[in-house]
């Protein structure tokens, strides 16, 4: 056995040859009952300064008195081998000198037991799988006197680590997501999850979390929607992305789809639902879920110009220290309770817009064919003549039925009837 370290430990040894300068320490489990070690100062004082020393086990005394160790060195510790808990981390390593497996604890007040479930995204925020530890141990043969331990670089663990490791789970589930539509509830549940949270996220947490990632003209508007989401009715949505926010909003009884962007610089699209029941609110909005995904693959255009009456384009205007947020609030609101009342009634600007929603309709006891334009201009026009207004996403506290006679030789009549509590009107226009 030839060597020049500090320190041998070997085994099943009888006899050895040491060239050079004498190690710090022998340890040897030989064939015999007994461990044989032999101190640096024994060793000194037996090799008289020999370069080169052969000796038999049988040289060296049994049954040695315990020899004192002290460790003071840095470790690479990985972090999957770390266990996290509230205000300390704590790992394992066997450390040859004493030939034992010892324990040791880091206490740091910024530890959460949160790291714990996201070692993976710590490498990632980190940049490393090892985290660098100094190590200290005194110890009498295996009795250990003392032993502590603390991470190399105090920046790793500190108070912004666990945002970080959210921003980067947030920026994975949500701004880099391949999603076409999902329900934010269930996206903001497996984030929590996997965040070992004790409280579910919510909307505002993931736009504040989203802002701080990448900052949006839209911030303003999408907490204001926020707000005045219909949770009940409906659960908000999100698209992968760029990703974008679908709501829907209710004012003075009658509700909205709105969909927003959060990336782009793009209007604000608002759909006025119609539908009398929750039936028929479920099928509009999964219809309009639907058209979301078609616009999204580049037919914005196309779709702008059909002129369709339940729909309206909110433009953007930036200026301001606020995005222009009161703008556009005051420009919503207004177009929103456009339809609310009977003066106000939404009214085409020319004869190629329909009066009629191109949609199947069964729940409502009649069927509409879809696509059938022909239908379509040939009713509307006859309602434009007669400066009608659109009934279709228009909502009134009264019923107004209305009824269009379009004859073969002469002009369109129309018969509007209306209740106002126990009071019915009739009226009639040609």
């Amino acid at each position: 056995m030839e060597t020049n370290s500090e320190v041998i430990i070997a085994y099943n040894v009888k006899s050895f040859d040491i060239l050079g300068a004498p190690p710090r320490e022998i340890i040897i489990y030989p064939p015999v009952e007994s461990k044989f070690s032999i101190s640096a100062d024994e060793w000194n004082t037996m090799i008289q300064g020999n370069k080169h020393i052969h000796g038999n086990v049988s040289d060296f005394r049994s049954n040695p008195s315990p020899h004192k160790t002290s460790i003071n060195e840095k470790r690479s510790i990985p972090i999957q081998d770390l266990l996290f808990e509230n205000g300390k981390a704590s790992f394992s390593l066997f450390l040859g000198p004493i030939l034992a497996t010892v324990d040791f604890e880091i206490t740091h007040s910024e530890i959460r037991k949160e790291f714990d479930a996201v070692k993976e995204y710590l490498e990632k925020i980190l940049g490393t799988k090892n985290l660098e530890c100094q190590i200290k141990l005194d110890a009498v043969g295996k009795d250990i006197q003392s032993k502590s331990a603390h991470f190399c670089s105090g920046e790793i663990i500190n108070g912004s680590l666990f945002e970080k490791v959210e921003d980067y789970v947030v920026s994975e589930a949500f701004l880099n997501s391949e999603l076409d539509i999902a329900i934010v509830d269930d996206q903001l549940e497996k984030t929590a999850t996997l965040l070992s949270a004790k409280e579910p996220k919510d909307t505002n947490w993931l736009l504040d979390h989203l802002n701080k990632l990448k900052t949006s003209k839209h911030y303003h508007h999408l907490r204001y929607l926020s707000s005045r989401q219909e949770v009940a009715a409906f659960k908000l949505r999100i698209t992968g992305k760029p990703i974008s926010f679908i709501f829907v909003i209710k004012e003075n009884l009658q509700q909205f789809l709105v969909w927003e962007t959060y990336e782009t610089e793009e209007a604000t699209y608002v759909w006025w639902l119609a539908a009398p029941d929750r039936n028929g609110q479920i099928k509009e909005v999964k219809d309009l879920l639907e058209k979301i995904k078609w616009l999204r693959a580049s037919n914005k255009s196309q779709y702008i110009r059909l002129k369709l009456p339940n729909f309206k384009r909110i433009e953007h205007d930036y200026s301001g220290d606020d995005w222009g947020f009161e703008k556009w609030r005051a420009v919503l609101t207004s177009d929103i309770q456009l339809p609310l009342n009977k003066e106000a009634a939404w009214s085409p600007n020319d004869s190629l817009a329909f009066y009629y929603p191109q949609n199947q309709r069964v729940d409502l006891g009649f069927r509409y064919t879809k696509g059938d334009t022909f239908r379509e201009n040939w009713y509307s026009s006859a309602l434009f003549s007669l400066r009608e207004p659109v009934l279709y996403g228009h909502y009134k506290k009264d019923g107004m039925y209305r009824f269009l006679w379009l004859r073969a030789f002469g002009p369109p009549v129309v018969f509007v009837l209306t209740r106002s509590g126990e009071l019915l009107t009739l009226t009639t226009e040609c």
